[in-house]
């Protein structure tokens, strides 16, 4: 159990690092992403900080507004 927990954690700070690292590098702001997927900046900064991940629905859109 405890492995799986780690396992969870190291997933969701890859997430957090890629959608950061994506974000920054196509020189968006949080608000401007969170704007272009509708949902607020403070979902962002939690999926950033790793306190949260995106819902499923918003992963194509998501990874197509880091193309």
């Amino acid at each position: 159990m405890n492995q799986t927990r780690q396992t969870n954690a190291s997933h969701t700070f890859l997430a957090a690092h890629a959608i950061k690292q994506l974000r920054e590098e196509r020189g968006l702001t949080q608000r401007a992403l969170a704007e272009s997927l509708g949902v607020t900046d403070k979902a962002v900064s939690k999926w950033e900080s790793g306190r949260g991940l995106p819902d499923i629905s918003l992963v194509e859109p998501l990874a197509q507004s880091s193309a």
